[in-house]
């Protein structure tokens, strides 16, 4: 979405944000040259241009990934264990 000619900012956002969390958000911004208004405005900006997030949100981490990949292995492992196998031998 790109709009061509600029059009008036005229509703609000309201968010809590914890105060520490404010603060420190706030030194990064301003280093960047940014107020908060400015910062969300791109924010907003980006999700509707782009459809989506602009960064993953729900990041996971390797010690995550590998703790999902062994319970799966362990499921596989008691599913094979259970399941009963046709015994096709004439002996």
């Amino acid at each position: 979405m790109v709009l061509s000619t600029p059009v008036p900012a005229t509703d609000y956002v309201h968010a809590r944000v914890d105060p520490a969390v404010k603060r420190e958000a706030e030194t990064v911004l301003t280093a960047a040259g940014l107020t908060t208004g400015q910062a969300i405005r791109a924010l907003m900006t980006r999700i509707a241009a782009d459809g989506r997030l602009p960064f993953d949100i729900f990041a996971v981490t390797d010690a995550e990934i590998e703790q999902a990949r062994r319970a799966l292995d362990k499921r596989h492992r008691d599913y094979d264990s259970r399941r009963k196998r046709p015994n096709f031998r004439s002996d």
